[in-house]
């Protein structure tokens, strides 16, 4: 796969996100009507979490992948990128990601060892 393969990619997550986005707000408006039950639209939120989560790790990923290389304009990068950066949620990055499949692994680990108990 290529980085313009990856970047037609993000470009379908984004797409879908705007799409959900737009859904979201549909049913807050009707919900400030009160044509919508409360508790239809948290269930809503809970079932679009999935999707967020993808755009906001599809979206630091992107952002790695478009810092420079040098040292020197990394912090420029980084500077010009800040509120992107600080919109998504920090349990989305990669390092956050490999803790939690490292802890999913240490969980089977733990589940063989009480099965063998």
């Amino acid at each position: 796969m290529s980085v313009r393969d990856v970047k037609i990619q993000y470009e379908k997550v984004c797409n879908q996100y705007l799409e959900m986005k737009k859904e979201v707000q549909d049913w807050e408006i009707e919900a400030s009507k009160n044509m919508v039950d409360p508790e239809r639209l948290k269930n809503l939120k809970e079932m679009i979490a999935p999707l967020m989560k993808n755009y906001e790790r599809w979206s630091y990923i992107m952002f790695l992948l478009n810092q420079p290389v040098r040292k020197s304009k990394q912090a420029k990068y980084k500077k010009q990128n800040q509120k992107r950066l600080n919109n998504l949620n920090k349990d989305n990055s990669i390092e956050s990601t490999l803790k939690e499949n490292e802890d999913v692994i240490n969980k089977v680990r733990i589940d063989k060892e009480d099965i063998k108990n």
